[in-house]
């Protein structure tokens, strides 16, 4: 299964590190980088998993943009 996503580059890198440390089997691409209008820094990437992984990578997803929010809002 593939999937690809758009976000901000501090979700990208805390999804990364959420797949390291959990050792899920993920493969993780980075296709583009671009600014946004607010001048963030935004990747799109893919990410190729097996179907009986979804939910475990959903939830790191949903981890690593908790994780930004926090980030972000203390900025």
């Amino acid at each position: 299964m593939i999937k690809t996503f758009d976000a901000h580059s501090v979700v990208f890198e805390n999804f990364q590190a959420i797949i390291q440390e959990e050792q899920l089997p993920v493969s993780v691409t980075e296709c583009d980088t671009y600014t946004d209008c607010n001048g963030d820094k935004q990747i799109s990437f893919c990410v190729e998993f097996e179907p009986l992984y979804e939910n475990r990578i959903s939830e790191a997803l949903n981890k690593a943009v908790s994780i930004a929010i926090d980030i972000i809002c203390e900025d």
